[in-house]
């Protein structure tokens, strides 16, 4: 039985780079892919290869936007130790556009969950979590 990501993922990356790029997906790669998973599987792995690749071009940007601060406690923190954030969680209708998307430290991200930013000004003015 094929893993979720070598029969989703994995072809909808190489779907995506050979449609948008046309950099890194070859023939070799779209023959062995597509023709045991099909092109459903190329299309349907689109989607979260598309979210993994813009979620991560989006962290890269909002680690410079931000100079390395946690957008809640203003820290400085190495990159690997920043969570990609929903402003306006999806939950309540936010989106993945980077104008949604903030870097925050695991403790902050853990405080605020899929509340607002004021939430999370509060409790740290408090002093204390959830």
């Amino acid at each position: 039985m094929p893993s979720w990501f070598r029969r989703y993922l994995l072809p909808g990356l190489v779907f995506q780079s050979i449609i948008i790029a046309g950099g890194y997906g070859t023939g070799r790669e779209a023959v062995e892919f597509f023709l045991e998973y099909g092109a459903v599987g190329g299309l349907l792995g689109m989607v979260p290869a598309t979210i993994l690749v813009s979620l991560t071009t989006h962290r890269k940007a909002r680690y410079g936007e931000q100079g390395g601060h946690c957008a809640g406690c203003s820290e400085h923190f190495q990159s690997r130790h920043l969570e990609v954030d929903h402003i306006v969680s999806r939950a309540k209708g936010g989106t993945d556009h980077i104008e949604n998307l903030q870097l925050l430290c695991g403790s902050c991200s853990r405080i605020k969950g899929d509340r607002g930013m004021e939430y999370l000004r509060v409790k740290l003015q408090l002093g204390g979590p959830a």
